[in-house]
């Protein structure tokens, strides 16, 4: 049973780039199932929640009791740049994407070949995230394996709309 979303329709406006804030669509929130974003006139995201228990279903746009299924995301990790003096990586990067559309407020953990947490950010409008990570114990030889940016999806409270997903990406010696 879904739950209609009060304020849906709005005066048409100029889209921003895609992936981020229009005012024809909701979008999800990366860490709050009950949570979403409707874009104001000024292409501003500003955060609705859903009635309580419901999950925000971002392909049908409206607050639901249960999904049938979770809903996909894509991670899209980048090249990284590594410096020896001192260790460090600059520019950890990663896309998030459901449905074609930039994931707002997702927590992204950059880990090293090995597994060691190298930093986290959060999605911007466009889905995008990236760090730096420095002061690193690894070994040159093991960060020049690459990089895994992970998002685990936005579970909270038992309750969960988007799945988890993850990309590997490149670190290149500067």
């Amino acid at each position: 049973m879904a739950v209609a979303v009060a304020g849906f329709a709005a005066p048409a406006q100029a889209a921003a780039p895609p992936g981020g804030c229009n005012t024809t669509r909701l979008l999800p929130d990366g860490g709050d199932p009950g949570v979403f974003y409707q874009c104001d006139a000024d292409l501003t995201p500003v955060t609705k929640h859903c009635p309580q228990g419901t999950t925000f279903d971002p392909l049908r746009m409206v607050c639901g009791w249960e999904l049938e299924e979770l809903i996909p995301t894509t991670v899209k990790a980048g090249t990284a740049k590594l410096s020896v003096l001192p260790l460090g990586v600059s520019n950890l990067n990663a896309t998030v994407t459901t449905n074609g559309w930039g994931l707002y407020n997702a927590l992204v953990t950059f880990t090293s070949a090995s597994g060691k947490v190298l930093c986290t950010a959060r999605t911007d409008i466009f889905g995008q995230a990236s760090c730096d990570a420095g002061g690193l114990l690894s070994t040159v030889d093991q960060l020049l394996r690459g990089y895994t940016a992970t998002y685990t999806g936005n579970a909270k409270d038992g309750l969960q709309a988007l799945a988890g997903s993850t990309g590997k990406g490149t670190i290149v010696l500067l």
